[in-house]
């Protein structure tokens, strides 16, 4: 699957029809949300497999300790491997291009052409520039 930058808005991410039916799928589009899935295992749901749509983001410093995001980049649905619960999100490895990067699952609102909006389940791949 093809890579796709977006660049990031106030409050949604603006992204194109095609785009959306091909990283989101039809039902995605129509439900108005996509979750991640999830795989447990034993009487305690212990979490073995997160499925969701990668993605990274630029960060752009705006005032002394703060910044927003500029641009995501998104990989397509990708697994997290050893995952571990904190909180209330996830965290794990992942693999982009080849790479394992660490990684927390989070949600991106994305808006389409005309405003309908979609709350996107993500994981969130962290940077490896320090």
């Amino acid at each position: 699957m093809k890579t796709l930058t977006v660049k990031s808005n106030a409050g949604s991410v603006k992204i194109s029809l095609e785009d959306a039916l091909l990283f989101f799928g039809e039902d995605a589009i129509h439900k108005g949300e996509k979750r991640g899935e999830i795989k447990t295992y034993g009487p305690w749901t212990i979490i073995t497999s997160y499925k969701a749509l990668a993605v990274t983001a630029t960060w752009t410093p705006v005032t002394f300790g703060n910044s927003h995001v500029d641009e995501y980049t998104l990989y397509g649905d990708r697994t997290i491997s050893n995952p571990r619960q904190s909180g209330y999100e996830l965290e794990g490895w992942v693999s982009i291009r080849g790479e394992k990067r660490s990684c927390f699952t989070s949600s991106v609102l994305f808006e389409l052409p005309g405003g309908k909006l979609i709350n996107i389940a993500v994981i969130f791949v962290r940077s490896n520039k320090v």
